[in-house]
C-alpha cells in the first residue's frame, strides 16, 4: 500500500469516526439546550478551599430526561471509575464513617450519664 492510499484509507476511517460520534453528539447538544431553562430538583452548588486551592462542589439530582444517545456519549466522555472519582468515593465514605462513629459515641456518652 502506498502512502497515498495509507492517507486516503485514514482520511475515510477519520471522516467515518467524526459522522459516528458527530449524530450522537449533535443529538446530546440539542438535549442540553432544552434543558437550559429547566431546574434540577436537588441544586447544591459550593467551593471548598483546600491547601490555598478552591474546588468546586456541585449535587444535581433530578428525574433522568436525557436520550440514551446522550448518556452514552457522557458515560464515554466522563467515566465514572477513575482516579480522581474513586479517590473522592473513599474520602466520602471514610467521612461519613468517621462521623457514625463520633455520633455512636455522643450517643453512648449521654446515654450512660
Amino acid at each position: 500500500m502506498s502512502l497515498q492510499e495509507a492517507l486516503t484509507t485514514g482520511e475515510r476511517a477519520v471522516a467515518l469516526k467524526d459522522a459516528g460520534v458527530r449524530a450522537p453528539l449533535s443529538a446530546a447538544l440539542d438535549d442540553a439546550a432544552a434543558r437550559l431553562d429547566k431546574e434540577h430538583s436537588v441544586d447544591i452548588r459550593f467551593s471548598v478551599p483546600v491547601f490555598g486551592h478552591r474546588y468546586y462542589v456541585s449535587v444535581l439530582a433530578d428525574r433522568e430526561r436525557r436520550r440514551p444517545t446522550r448518556r452514552l456519549v457522557e458515560r464515554a466522555v466522563h467515566p465514572l471509575w477513575t482516579v480522581g472519582n474513586l479517590f473522592f468515593m473513599m474520602a466520602m465514605t471514610g467521612s461519613a464513617t468517621v462521623l457514625a462513629m463520633l455520633g455512636v459515641l455522643v450517643v453512648s456518652a449521654i446515654v450512660r450519664f
